[in-house]
């Protein structure tokens, strides 16, 4: 196979690719030279079917995209609801209900991925026949059922936005098969191109710049905005506590304070219980770590979970979040997602280092990295309760604000969303619509 691969695929293409499986590099070659006939193909359907595949509803960052296209005559799209595979069945069922429910509320096309009772996938590929897929992160190995992985889809155009915002400097953030295949990559800023200039293999060839989703349903001043915390006074602040999932030591990512102290914040909810609200919001991969680690396992990770419901003044949210941001004082967190996200709600936020984090930043991330009040121990957590949230002594305030001026509004005078759709038309010639 070695000796074919190097008859048939030039020496440049194989060094730059030469990280990849090697199945994958059959593939990688194959499809580009296919992909121009694909868009001139799919250039001329009538009607494109797009497809949403989702795995976690906290990863959803398609709002504005679905809306626009649902509205416009040439394009059907629908979700595919894919629970991650990574997790017991119980736990992909939950995930399942939360997403299926969520979208059925909003009357939005949903394909229910798996078949709990008959233990079954959908066939997207013949069910489906989709021409446009859209993926949520961009890493398949244990997370997705192979059969929704592009190797899979031989005549679809792929296109990704990051369910995070991207601030790593690192090539497993900007270096996946999908992000070197993909047809179009939506990033937030001209960072983020510089970065995929240096780190993708296709040197962000395929990279767009359209800003981050977030910003139009947090700046969208007309959308109505509810208030999903159990006290709903003014007099009583509410915190948004996220932990990050890479509780264990080994790995790239090692972010996490949680085991640290996971005791000592219900201990300051407690300590401050008629002044402050704390909202547990744990990643999506959190529940299982624990499942898996040794001194916890399931029973415990349950029990911890459902005090935070139980907690009268605390909560758990493991779903969508904007509103919760949008009616927090302040976010405590060691997520790489939140570092930038918080930020467009300009509000003060706490983020737990561990080890030197900056290093491990672009230069975007570092500069949104500065915006963040620091501290690690329960001792600074506490402090900056205290002396930020209800002391109001915020003197980060004008810098956030600078910030979220210079670098989060999205180019072009136009909504994220809007950008992403008008390059879906420039790409397949439909300038006109």
């Amino acid at each position: 196979m070695k000796k074919l691969l190097k008859k048939i695929i030039p020496l440049k293409l194989r060094r730059k690719i030469r990280s990849i499986k090697l199945g994958d590099i059959l593939f990688i070659y194959y499809y580009r030279l296919k992909i121009k006939s694909i868009i001139k193909k799919t250039s001329r359907y009538e009607k494109v079917n797009v497809v949403f595949v989702l795995m976690d509803l906290a990863m959803w960052k398609y709002e504005g995209l679905y809306k626009i296209m649902l509205n416009h005559p040439r394009f059907n799209p629908v979700i595919l609801i894919a629970p991650r595979i990574n997790q017991a069945e119980e736990g992909m069922k939950i995930d399942s209900l939360k997403m299926i429910r969520h979208f059925k509320q909003k009357n939005y096309k949903i394909i229910e991925g798996y078949d709990f009772e008959n233990k079954s996938w959908y066939n997207l590929k013949d069910n489906t026949n989709p021409n446009i897929i859209f993926y949520t992160q961009p890493y398949f190995q244990d997370v997705i059922d192979d059969q929704y992985s592009i190797r899979n889809f031989q005549d679809v155009l792929f296109c990704y936005i990051p369910y995070f915002f991207p601030i790593i400097s690192k090539k497993w953030a900007y270096d996946s098969l999908l992000q070197n295949i993909s047809w179009k990559l939506f990033y937030p800023t001209n960072f983020h191109i510089r970065t995929a200039k240096y780190f993708a293999k296709n040197k962000g060839k395929n990279v767009y710049v359209t800003g981050y989703p977030i910003a139009d349903e947090i700046t969208d001043l007309e959308r109505e905005v509810s208030n999903p915390w159990k006290n709903k006074s003014q007099k009583v602040k509410s915190i948004i506590w996220a932990p990050h999932h890479s509780i264990t030591e080994s790995g790239y990512l090692k972010f996490s304070n949680f085991l640290d102290i996971y005791q000592s914040m219900f201990d300051l909810a407690f300590k401050y219980k008629n002044q402050i609200q704390i909202a547990f919001k744990p990643h999506p991969l959190l529940l299982s770590k624990l499942y898996n680690h040794t001194n916890w396992g399931k029973n415990k990770a349950d029990t911890y979970y459902k005090k935070w419901e139980e907690l009268s003044n605390g909560q758990i949210e493991t779903g969508e979040y904007i509103d919760l941001m949008l009616t927090s004082n302040a976010m405590i967190h060691d997520s790489v997602s939140f570092t930038v996200e918080y930020l467009y709600t300009q509000k003060p936020v706490l983020y737990l280092t561990k080890d030197n984090h900056s290093e491990t930043l672009c230069d975007f991330g570092k500069l949104a990295f500065d915006q963040h009040y620091k501290g690690r121990s329960i001792e600074e957590i506490e402090n900056f309760i205290t002396e930020v949230v209800l002391g109001n002594n915020d003197f980060k305030l004008e810098s956030r604000k600078t910030f979220f001026n210079n670098y989060l509004l999205p180019p072009n005078n136009k909504l994220v969303s809007e950008n992403v759709f008008d390059e879906l038309l420039n790409g397949l010639k439909w300038n006109n619509g």
